[in-house]
């Protein structure tokens, strides 16, 4: 019952407009997606095809669909500037197949590939996480005669991925586990990740998953998620101008945007939140350091302090 304590103030602080919530682009005919899948011809009940489409021209960018069945299913959705489009898969083991990508003069931008799949170990009764990642290169085409999933990992992946799949450490619930990444330079390393809650589940939530080492460079803003007290599951977005940082978290119980301020400076990074009428609320105190923002969080009218822990978002 002690993290009822700041959420006591939660009418008195100030909200952002943003959310860090994903926007369902199946079908949707709004202007929030430039991009959208649209249903395409059905040859069974749960059998048909998905085209991912330009929405205002209605014009195909692959030339082949994807295909949702029983086993797989496809989806596309939009958060802050960017496109996911990810194939859920089910069977003996579980799994996610999705690309990242930007929309720029009709045509994918800075796509990126990741596949994470669980699998069970009938003998040691336990599910092994694991997976891949592939780059980006600068001025890369796609074949659009080919689906799009299968033609982004040819022009990034280059048919050299190297699937990881080795035994999982767990932080009490979670499960941290390692994907192979593919670089340009066919360099490959190894990217630590954690599935928030993920220990006793079937299966692989891609909102769950956060970048823990050897993660993405942090340019001007970052998405993360997390917990604070090891239990209150929280989502946090930070903008970076120079030393100054400001953004916005919520409680994903509630889903109200906290705006917060204060200055990165060596890897410590403090965070300011306020009441309306300037009087301090709540601070996080600690280090960001490649993927993880770890530290701990106060509240400042009772001094009572609590661990939190953050992790950038798979997805950004």
């Amino acid at each position: 019952m002690k993290y009822f304590i700041s959420l006591f103030f939660l009418p008195f602080l100030v909200f952002s407009e943003d959310n860090l919530e994903y926007i369902s682009c199946y079908e949707e005919y709004n202007s929030s997606c430039e991009v959208i899948l649209e249903k395409g011809a059905e040859s069974e009940i749960n059998d048909y095809s998905v085209y991912l489409k330009e929405r205002v021209t209605g014009k195909k960018i692959f030339l082949s669909p994807e295909q949702n069945t029983t086993m797989e299913g496809v989806s596309l959705y939009r958060i802050d500037n960017s496109y996911l489009l990810l194939k859920e898969y089910w069977g003996a083991g579980r799994g996610v197949n999705f690309i990242r990508f930007k929309f720029k003069d009709h045509s994918l931008d800075d796509a990126v590939v990741f596949n994470i799949e669980s699998q069970v170990d009938v003998y040691l009764k336990k599910r092994n996480w694991g997976g891949y990642y592939c780059d980006y290169s600068s001025g890369t085409s796609f074949d659009n005669s080919l689906p799009p999933l299968h033609s982004v990992f040819l022009a990034n992946c280059k048919k050299k991925n190297k699937f990881n799949l080795i035994n999982n450490d767990y932080i009490n619930n979670d499960v941290i586990f390692f994907i192979s990444h593919l670089s340009n330079n066919n360099k490959t390393n190894l990217i630590k990740l954690i599935a928030l809650d993920s220990k006793d589940s079937n299966n692989i939530d891609f909102e769950d998953v956060g970048c823990i080492e050897n993660c993405s460079d942090i340019s001007k803003s970052g998405n993360f998620i997390g917990k604070i007290n090891k239990k209150i599951r929280v989502k946090l977005h930070l903008d970076f101008k120079a030393s100054d940082t400001y953004g916005y978290y919520y409680y994903d119980k509630f889903k109200q945007n906290i705006s917060l301020s204060g200055r990165l400076n060596n890897g410590e990074l403090i965070l300011n939140a306020y009441k309306e009428n300037g009087e301090l609320l709540e601070v996080f105190n600690g280090i960001l350091s490649d993927g993880k923002y770890s530290g701990y969080w106060i509240d400042m009218k009772t001094k009572k302090e609590y661990p939190f822990s953050f992790y950038r978002m798979i997805t950004q």
